[in-house]
């Protein structure tokens, strides 16, 4: 019998259990054969992504194939997230939006610039 494809499935939810993200093995082009044994899976998280606040893994599923369920299990991790930047920067309180990305930015200061009419 010819092994089927294992997909690891979570869902991650902000502390007004709006979904951030759903993240899945099977959103990549890799192939997860069943076998016999111990089966162990990481997924990380790019740094610096989330914003501060409470998350939850909600819903975490191995399937075997497409559609079988072979796992669940709701709410299976709850974290939190702070900020130590916003000392730093003088910000008080949080930074409004879900993710909270470094972004590459380049500026240019003091450099002359001709305005054309």
């Amino acid at each position: 019998k010819e092994e089927e494809n294992i997909n690891i499935t979570f869902h991650l939810h902000d502390e007004y259990d709006n979904i951030v993200f759903v993240g899945s093995t099977a959103l990549t082009n890799l192939e997860y054969k069943s076998k016999k044994g111990l089966t162990t899976a990481f997924c990380r998280i790019p740094e610096n992504l989330l914003n501060s606040g409470k998350f939850t893994v909600s819903k975490f599923f191995i399937l075997k194939g497409i559609s079988n369920v072979i796992y669940e299990h709701n709410d299976l991790l709850t974290f939190e997230i702070t900020n130590s930047m916003l000392d730093k920067h003088g910000l008080i309180g949080k930074i409004d939006g879900m993710i909270k990305p470094k972004l590459d930015w380049e500026v240019n200061i003091g450099q002359n610039t001709e305005v054309l009419i």
